[in-house]
């Protein structure tokens, strides 16, 4: 499964990346503790919490239609004046 990036996305869109970046956070914690002290556990727990941010960038890229986005062209784009 392959994901790509869309730079014509500005971040202040996506209403979800604080919960994204936390969750990541917490996954990363959960794997190194996990890692650190051998328990398989933690590491099976933060993969699961790792799923969850993966779930939540799918969820919003597929409410995201190019339709609601627009046409890509900005009120201020020298090329729309022209």
């Amino acid at each position: 499964m392959a994901f790509f990036l869309d730079r014509n996305r500005d971040a202040g869109d996506d209403r979800w990346l604080l919960a994204k970046v936390r969750i990541f956070a917490i996954g990363a914690a959960l794997a190194l503790g996990g890692m650190f002290l051998g328990h398989d556990l933690l590491i099976w727990a933060a993969l699961g919490v790792l799923g969850l941010g993966m779930v939540l960038r799918v969820v919003e890229s597929r409410r995201t239609s190019p339709e609601q986005e627009g046409d890509g062209t900005e009120a201020g784009d020298p090329e729309e004046e022209r």
